[in-house]
């Protein structure tokens, strides 16, 4: 009896200790899961941190370092729906339309709700020319943020490019009525009234913008409105306050030297082309910039190669640029060895299939192609047409358009000549 009573006990301790390891392993788990959710914590306390520096480094105009602390911060927490949103946003500064939407459709994903990812959605569909749905994204957007004047312009710029004019009229005068102190408003406006030729009321909305809130593409796409309206000197001094702003982005030199170029500024503008020809980044967008800055300083071997790699790496939205870039070298280089007639008149009529109704610059460009194959009368054609569709405040390109037609009718082709000081 009694030795049964001990067994009894033994096994009521063994249970008990046993019971006890597994408290044990329980406290231990619920450590191990209360440290990794602290870490988890602090890693998406980081991810904050850094996402909020990539928000004070575009403030100050520098996208190239805002993109480096999203990409910090996504290393960290990669589920962040908002910073997902803002590097999508500038990826697409950089032509980078695949990547953005990458990051756009896993931000609604995680939030379907995020109206400023499905506005930035909106903005990368357009540009992959899927306007249907581009629609569907902006229409949610302006439906969950009613208020937002941003959101309504965007869509009237998506509705401009649908030739739905009176309905984007209508979100423009509510865009300025509901947001009247908003520059994004103002940008887009100007974006409107440059695409449909309205340059004036384009520089109106562009000089708006910045005197809101300067930023680059405001203040590159005021340059450009003077340069629209043939202000050539006007657009001078907004490039120099740009630069000086913004002094790491490539694109407003690029632009500053093609006006120093027309305003006879030879020196200025092969500095800045040079500027832009040695600069560092290798993205798409980078190689279209140097490559176009090697042509007009003669460095013509560098620039095709710059461009034909570009081009293998750009998205839907870069590749007809680039192309457009590439098939003039082609056609026009001085070099022998360096032109291509076939291929670039393969390229341009490309695009000038995806884009019709041909628009002048492309017409010029399948002019000088077919004039490098000899096909001059086809040329002299598309030629013609193009400069009946040239912006009459550009006097120099409507010059240097004669020029190039008096060649084919000479049976010249077209020859590229770099920049050279006198």
């Amino acid at each position: 009896m009694m030795r049964t009573a001990y067994c009894l006990f033994d096994f009521l301790i063994m249970r008990i200790l046993r019971f006890l390891r597994w408290l044990n392993w329980i406290a231990i788990a619920c450590c191990c899961v209360a440290f990794c959710n602290g870490c988890t914590q602090i890693r998406q306390s980081q991810a904050t941190f850094v996402a909020k520096d990539g928000v004070r480094a575009y403030a100050k105009g520098d996208a190239a370092a805002s993109l480096s602390h999203f990409d910090r911060a996504l290393a960290l927490d990669p589920h962040d729906a908002w910073a997902l949103g803002n590097r999508a946003g500038l990826l697409m500064l950089r032509g980078q339309f695949d990547r953005a939407l990458s990051d756009l459709d896993e931000a609604l994903r995680l939030d379907p709700k995020q109206h400023h990812a499905l506005i930035n959605r909106c903005i990368a569909l357009t540009h992959k020319a899927k306007l249907g749905q581009a629609l569907d994204d902006c229409n949610a957007a302006v439906e969950l943020s009613p208020a937002n004047g941003y959101y309504r312009i965007m869509r009237a710029s998506l509705l401009t490019e649908m030739s739905r004019n009176e309905e984007a009229e209508r979100d423009i005068a509510e865009a300025m009525r509901i947001d009247p102190a908003n520059a994004s408003v103002y940008s887009t406006l100007c974006h409107i009234r440059r695409k449909t030729k309205h340059y004036a009321d384009a520089l109106a909305a562009c000089e708006r913008a910045v005197a809101i809130a300067p930023n680059v593409q405001s203040a590159q796409m005021r340059a450009l409105s003077a340069l629209d309206l043939g202000q050539v000197q006007l657009a001078l001094t907004y490039l120099d306050d740009a630069i000086a702003r913004y002094p790491n982005e490539i694109a407003l030199r690029a632009i500053r030297a093609k006006a120093r170029k027309t305003s006879g500024d030879i020196q200025g503008s092969i500095a800045d082309y040079k500027h832009v020809a040695e600069s560092q980044p290798t993205d798409p967008l980078a190689r279209y910039d140097r490559g176009s800055a090697m042509i007009e300083i003669g460095r013509f071997a560098e620039a095709r190669s710059e461009l034909e790699n570009a081009y293998r790496s750009a998205d839907e939205f870069l590749r007809p640029s680039i192309a457009r870039e590439l098939a003039w070298l082609l056609a026009s280089a001085p070099n022998d060895e360096l032109r291509d007639g076939k291929e670039a008149l393969r390229l341009i009529q490309e695009i000038v299939a995806a884009t019709a109704p041909a628009n002048a610059h492309d017409l010029t460009l399948l002019a000088a192609a077919q004039a490098e194959l000899g096909q001059y009368e086809l040329a002299i054609e598309a030629q013609s047409r193009a400069i009946a569709l040239l912006n009459p405040n550009r006097a120099r390109e409507i010059s240097n358009a004669q020029k190039d037609l008096e060649n084919y009718r000479s049976g010249k082709p077209s020859r590229l000549e770099p920049l050279s000081l006198p």
